[in-house]
């Protein structure tokens, strides 16, 4: 993927048994995937991953792209009411392998853990951010 511009995407929870994962894109097993320069803007997701959330992935390279305002998570006073809420722009779940490369994460925040980039049960060897 190059050159895109993903905007005002959001994903919430309908039910409390639904996940609601990568406001502007959600990828699962996409092996050997591309992004560059791209512009994520104002992405939510309730859950993790406010603009994407990659799961079973493996050698992903990200360059060149820009995240801004990109969030995630439920706000109920002080307190987090989803059990995830990780990873503000990115939530990268069981990967290995993967590349972020020369990427801008501005203003982006997380319920809990990861403004920018959260890792969970990932596998970070041969990764480089």
């Amino acid at each position: 993927m190059d050159y895109c511009n993903l905007t005002s995407n959001s994903v919430c929870n309908v039910t409390l048994n639904t996940l609601s994962q990568g406001g502007a894109m959600y990828l699962a097993s996409s092996h050997n995937a591309r992004v560059n320069y791209c512009n994520f803007t104002s992405n939510y997701a309730s859950n993790a991953g406010g603009a994407m959330f990659w799961v079973s992935s493996n050698n992903i390279i990200m360059n060149n792209s820009y995240f801004f305002n990109c969030s995630c998570g439920i706000t109920n006073g002080s307190k987090a009411t989803s059990p995830a809420d990780h990873g503000g722009a990115i939530n990268f779940n069981s990967n290995k392998n993967n590349t972020v490369n020369n990427c801008t994460f501005d203003s982006c925040f997380s319920e809990k853990d990861g403004g920018a980039i959260f890792y969970a049960a990932s596998d970070s060897s041969g990764s480089v951010i």
